[in-house]
């Protein structure tokens, strides 16, 4: 009865370890080797009792046979075992990836939902791509269209990766299509992955890369439909085989990032279109007021034009009619009178010469140069001639030099008169009394070449800046006076790139100071804190509000003068008028 017992457990042994063998060699599973070998022990061992009973002078034989078959036993357990490890480490390692892969395109997600720029979106996803992918350097390359290259625009790098030379090189370059690696991407549209660049032919960087350690990278086009915006590549310290899970996924965030930039350059359209409307609105209105006044200036010259001609003619009759002695005496006066009828019909010639000017550009028209011969002397002349009154009045005096040696020369005289006329013009308030306006003409050594200078003595906005900065400033720069300080008020935000709070604050009161009438400067840019100081400093704004988090958790933000030692705090809910109190006062 015991034999038959054994050899029934021996049968069903090893049939099961058959059934699982076979299972295992259609599924691979480590767990049905393991059963099929568990199978083939009980199994073994079964016989091994079986027919050592009835022959105990064979008894080491049957055992030595049994202990062998244990050993076989135990290597395949130990096999199966060291499998099914393996398969249970692999399918966690792709959880995690896996898990890490959904945190990452859920972080991308969120980060496209808040980013109000593009150059923000695409610093929060170069970012998660890093931390959450094990990428430590990660660049963006935007598309020009009138160039069709690909330029460097930011990037992002773990805190201990130190490639500035691989860095300051990216920044200098540009890729045409199917040029490098970036280039390749957007030749083909899809994402490419590099094992080791440092053994890619293909790759530009390549020494740089492998003086900075840089060796597994990959790249994916940032792209909606067929318009390429741009391309990511990121790069890491170790040679990485590509994995086609985390391609198909880099190629959906290109995709995500490419309708964000849609998005936003479309909104940046439909916002220049509005402010082209708007403007063409206001030069349509401009165009009619100019046209009106054209008209106007037109029918008020006539009578001005035809008026001197008739006093010219009146005064010459009336002169013809006196006797030689008077006519001797007031000589003088007459020749001053014949001047200034000369003068007031050339001026009225020229001022409706420009009303026609201003009515063809009301009409779309643009009057081309016209060239011909002049000599500059002349030119000259009659500015001087037309502004002689104005000059006397002010007791300056008008000269000329080296002009009458200077060729004829090919020039639209309308428009070089008015040039100089609006210099020497503008020049006499400026001049003291006494004082005097040159124009100097002189040739260059070939004798084809005309230069004209122009000198005169006052104040100007030269002189009142340098005597401003003279009086303040410090061993840190310039201190504006309020009253010509180029801006009034500097907001710097700390750390704004990573705080929404921070550059929300700063742009709310930066656009409350703006629309207060004060002249106001936000400094956004990504630069540390005493950086952004000193060049204020320097600038010499006089007024500085510091935006922070730590300020800003107790509601509160800084304020610092230019002047001060100190910087003082206040409430966040009274920043405009606080600001605007430190101004009055």
């Amino acid at each position: 009865m015991a034999l038959a017992v054994n050899g029934l457990a021996a049968v069903l042994f090893l049939a099961g370890a058959v059934g699982f063998w076979l299972e295992a060699g259609r599924t691979g599973r480590a767990e049905h080797q393991l059963l099929a070998t568990l199978g083939i022990l009980f199994g073994l061992a079964e016989l091994m009792f079986l027919f050592s009973a009835p022959w105990e002078r064979e008894w080491w034989t049957w055992h030595f046979v049994r202990f062998a078959a244990y050993v076989l036993a135990l290597t395949y357990v130990s096999h199966g075992y060291v499998m099914m490890v393996n398969d249970t480490r692999k399918a966690l390692a792709d959880t995690k990836r896996s898990g890490r892969r959904l945190a990452a395109e859920y972080a991308v997600t969120r980060i496209l939902a808040e980013s109000a720029t593009i150059k923000d979106a695409v610093n929060g996803v170069l970012r998660v791509v890093g931390e959450n992918l094990d990428w430590e350097l990660g660049m963006f390359w935007e598309m020009e269209k009138q160039n069709q290259r690909l330029r460097f625009v930011d990037l992002w790098h773990a805190p201990d990766v130190e490639a500035d030379e691989f860095i300051k090189d990216s920044k200098d370059r540009t890729f045409t299509r199917g040029e490098g690696l970036v280039g390749r991407v957007w030749a083909t549209g899809k994402s490419m992955w590099i094992p080791d660049v440092c053994a890619d032919p293909g790759f530009r960087r390549a020494d740089m890369a492998a003086r900075a350690g840089l060796h597994g990278a990959f790249a994916f086009p940032v792209s909606k439909g067929e318009r390429l915006y741009g391309v990511i590549d990121c790069f890491t310290r170790t040679r990485r085989e590509p994995d086609r899970d985390v391609l198909e996924m880099l190629a959906d965030l290109g995709i995500k990032v490419g309708v964000f930039v849609d998005r936003k350059r479309t909104e940046q359209e439909l916002r220049e279109t509005e402010a082209r409307l708007v403007e063409e609105e206001r030069l349509a209105e401009v165009a009619r007021v100019l046209g009106d006044i054209g008209h106007d200036l037109k029918n008020l010259l006539m009578p001005i034009t035809g008026g001197a001609e008739l006093l010219e003619a009146e005064l010459s009759e009336c002169f013809g009619t006196l006797p030689e002695t008077t006519a001797a005496a007031i000589k003088p006066a007459r020749e001053r009178t014949h001047e200034l009828t000369e003068m007031i019909k050339q001026n009225s010639r020229r001022i409706n010469d420009r009303v026609k000017e201003i009515a063809d550009s009301v009409k779309g028209l643009t009057r081309p140069p016209q060239f011909a011969p002049c000599r500059l002397a002349d030119v000259v002349s009659n500015v001087y001639q037309t502004l002689r009154i104005l000059a006397d009045e002010q007791h300056v005096v008008l000269r000329a030099e080296g002009l009458d040696s200077l060729p004829v020369i090919r020039a639209d005289e309308s428009r070089l008169f008015n040039a100089i006329y609006n210099l020497v013009n503008n020049a006499i308030p400026e001049v003291p009394s006494g004082g005097s306006v040159t124009v100097r003409g002189r040739l260059d050594e070939s004798g084809k070449q005309a230069t004209l200078y122009m000198g005169c003595y006052g104040i100007g906005v030269t002189r009142v800046v340098a005597a401003a900065i003279e009086q303040n400033h410090d061993a840190r720069g310039i201190i504006w006076p309020d009253a010509i300080a180029p801006f009034q008020v500097v907001v710097v935000p700390i750390n704004a790139p990573k705080s929404p709070r921070v550059r929300e604050t700063a742009e709310r009161l930066y656009n409350d100071l703006i629309a207060a009438g004060v002249d106001a400067l936000l400094d956004d840019r990504d630069e540390r804190p005493g950086v952004k100081f000193a060049d204020s400093e320097l600038i010499g704004i006089p007024h500085r509000v510091v935006v922070g988090d730590r300020g800003l958790e107790k509601g509160v933000l800084e304020y610092r003068h230019r002047r001060a030692e100190a910087a003082e705090e206040f409430a966040d809910a009274d920043a405009l008028a606080f600001v605007r109190g430190k101004l009055a006062g």
